[in-house]
């Protein structure tokens, strides 16, 4: 119950606050949120393998799930049973 809480989309933000450029970062949302949905772009392996080292270049990593990534939302603190709001999400 101690461990810090990510924001469900908080790796979105953490995307949004790297220094890739808008286009490399709605490509690189775009592709992580149709993987998590299951749809298939039609990409070429080379073009995927592109967008997954800038996504990793940004902090994401593909061995966690999305959801359990990016910008804290929240941590209890459990000596004194409160929330630290670490950014606001």
């Amino acid at each position: 119950m101690g461990d810090p809480i990510a924001h469900p989309h908080g790796w979105v933000n953490q995307i949004n606050d790297s220094s890739l450029s808008a286009v490399e970062k709605s490509e690189v949302i775009g592709l992580l949120f149709a993987e998590q949905s299951g749809f298939d772009l039609g990409l070429r392996p080379y073009q995927i393998n592109d967008l997954k080292a800038k996504a990793r270049s940004t902090g994401i990593t593909f061995r966690r799930p999305l959801s359990k990534q990016g910008n804290l939302y929240m941590q209890l603190d459990l000596d004194s049973g409160t929330c630290i709001v670490k950014k606001s999400i």
